[in-house]
């Protein structure tokens, strides 16, 4: 398994729009990080969120009720011990 992917390649394997992906973004559901050359790069815990997503959507769930409260812990934040760590250098 590959540690990071383009948002392309996210869109084929979970078949949904880029501005779908986009729009996450921007709601604070998904945090991509930014490549050298300014392109989103998707993590091992964006693919994790998107499982989630993926399954939350199949019951319903209204996407709104998925996005983060300053106040209140994330539903789609990864355990602690399941983050990935961040690379050095």
């Amino acid at each position: 398994m590959k540690q990071y992917y383009t948002i392309g390649e996210i869109s084929k394997i979970y078949q949904i729009g880029t501005d779908s992906l986009r729009y996450y973004e921007k709601l604070g559901i998904l945090s991509p990080r930014r490549g050298a050359n300014g392109y989103r790069i998707y993590g091992l815990d964006d693919l994790w969120k998107l499982n989630v997503i993926r399954d939350l959507r199949r019951l319903d769930f209204p996407i709104l009720q998925m996005v983060p409260e300053k106040s209140e812990p994330a539903l789609l934040q990864l355990p602690p011990a399941h983050r990935e760590p961040l690379c050095s250098g």
